[in-house]
């Protein structure tokens, strides 16, 4: 029996901004926000469950917008669909990748 493999990246929150910080404080653990990722907070950030199908992608980053995300987090989710990972892993100690914003706060 083959068991589902997902994949992860765990990034640096010093690629989101305060405000996505915020938002994303707002909506974690309520699953049941229209068109909103899932979102779960964990010691030091968070977890994003990112859209598997195009058609969720579109209606999710469509709802991300509207809720006031940055374009640098829209980007990273965006990013993660691209490359068919399924958690965003946004961590105090993640990585921080040169070619991404990176916020001071």
């Amino acid at each position: 029996m083959k068991l589902p493999i997902s994949k992860a990246t765990v990034l640096s929150t010093t690629h989101i901004s305060e405000r996505d910080a915020g938002l994303l404080r707002s909506v974690e653990g309520r699953n049941n926000l229209t068109q909103l990722p899932r979102v779960e907070k964990h010691g030091y950030g968070w977890c994003v469950f990112v859209s598997a199908d195009r058609e969720s992608y579109k209606e999710t980053a469509k709802a991300l917008e509207n809720y006031g995300f940055s374009p640098a987090f829209q980007r990273l989710y965006r990013l993660a669909f691209q490359q068919k990972i399924h958690i965003l892993d946004l961590d105090q100690d993640g990585e921080e990748v040169k070619d991404l914003e990176i916020f001071d706060w």
